[in-house]
C-alpha cells in the first residue's frame, strides 16, 4: 500500500536539508538522498551527523523523524489515530 507522506521525514525542513548540499560527503550523501525520498529513517547516528553538518541539534532530527513515523502509522491504523 502506497502511503501519502510529507516530502521527507523532516517534513517542512527539507528546505534546511537543501541549504548545504556541498557538505554531503561519503555516506552522509547517500543518507541525504534516502531521507529526502522517504526511504531511510533518521537514526540517532544520522541525527548526530546532521547536527554537525547543519549546526542544529540531534533532538531536532529525532523529533522530526518521530513526527513522520506517527503520521505514517496514523494513516496505516486510522482506528488508533487521535481524533
Amino acid at each position: 500500500m502506497e502511503l501519502p507522506s510529507p516530502h521527507c521525514p523532516s517534513g517542512t525542513d527539507s528546505e534546511l536539508l537543501n541549504k548545504r548540499p556541498d557538505t554531503y560527503t561519503g555516506r552522509l550523501h547517500g543518507w541525504y538522498e534516502q531521507i529526502i525520498s522517504g526511504k531511510c529513517a533518521i537514526t540517532t547516528l544520522t541525527a548526530l551527523k546532521l547536527d554537525r553538518t547543519f549546526d542544529t541539534s540531534p533532538e531536532l532530527w529525532i523529533n522530526l523523524q518521530t513526527k513522520y513515523d506517527l503520521y505514517v502509522e496514523s494513516i496505516r491504523h486510522p482506528e488508533l489515530a487521535a481524533s
